[in-house]
């Protein structure tokens, strides 16, 4: 039962579509513990077969962002890079977005239901080499560590609000720091911050279902090698989301309007 139960909540999950235990032959929604096993069996094979239909379904209309999405860049999200700097870390809840926008809005997810994020960048503008590590021609890696904390909330595209509660995610993006010809420094990505892969790929990321950037997110800076880089001039802080959305029905914008 608890597989079924599993396969049950992994249906909701890529549908925000609750199964009906009618639907798929248990008469009634309160699942029996003494059903025999065939009749589990025809239940689970039901379960898998839905789940299947639910995610090709799901990946006939989802809009890609960005479109490309190994070249173009992600839905950006600025946070306080003053708190992130003065105290290592920075815990911030980002709103999801609703049918009608409002004050809390994310910009770049404006107009966006069903946000689900695959890979997550984490960015410092006007972090510096040090002295030091310039002269000997180091080019420092800055390792973020960043935890999506289990709270991930979707809007599907008729306006419903859903939550779900799921383990942490943590993921660690890097970008590496070199000299640019002004005298600036150019940021360059080295681990992409991939959090479940697209498709099942051999030896990568396994195929989850994908959180949503709705969520309470922590940010550290606790591996970053202070001795080679300067954040002391540090004056923007950002993630960048790479994943999949789709709109707001008509009727969502109506009704919640």
């Amino acid at each position: 039962m608890r597989l079924l139960s599993l396969y049950r909540r992994a249906i909701y999950l890529a549908t925000l579509t609750q199964p009906n235990w009618n639907y798929i032959g248990l008469g009634t929604n309160d699942a029996s513990l003494s059903l025999p096993a065939a009749a589990l069996t025809n239940v689970h094979d039901r379960l898998a077969g839905d789940l299947f239909e639910a995610e090709d379904k799901a990946g006939s209309d989802a809009q890609l962002f960005p479109p490309k999405f190994d070249d173009d860049r992600g839905k950006f999200v600025q946070v306080d890079h003053d708190s992130l700097i003065k105290h290592g870390q920075l815990r911030i809840k980002l709103p999801a977005s609703t049918p009608v926008a409002s004050e809390n809005t994310l910009p770049d997810f404006r107009g966006c239901a069903d946000v689900r994020i695959y890979r997550v960048r984490f960015f410092l503008e006007g972090v510096k080499i040090k002295p030091d590590a310039l002269s000997k021609g180091r080019c420092p890696i800055v390792d973020i560590d960043i935890t999506q904390e289990g709270d991930s909330v979707y809007y599907d595209p008729s306006g419903n609000c859903h939550t779900f509660t799921h383990e942490p995610v943590d993921v660690k993006p890097s970008f590496r720091v070199s000299p640019s010809p002004d005298g600036a420094t150019r940021l360059t990505v080295v681990d992409n911050g991939d959090i479940v892969s697209m498709v099942p790929r051999a030896g990568k990321v396994e195929k989850y279902a994908a959180p949503s950037p709705f969520a309470t997110w922590t940010i550290s800076l606790r591996d970053v090698d202070l001795a080679s880089v300067d954040l002391s001039s540090v004056t923007k802080a950002w993630f960048e989301f790479f994943g999949t959305s789709r709109s707001f029905k008509a009727s969502a914008l109506k009704d919640k309007s």
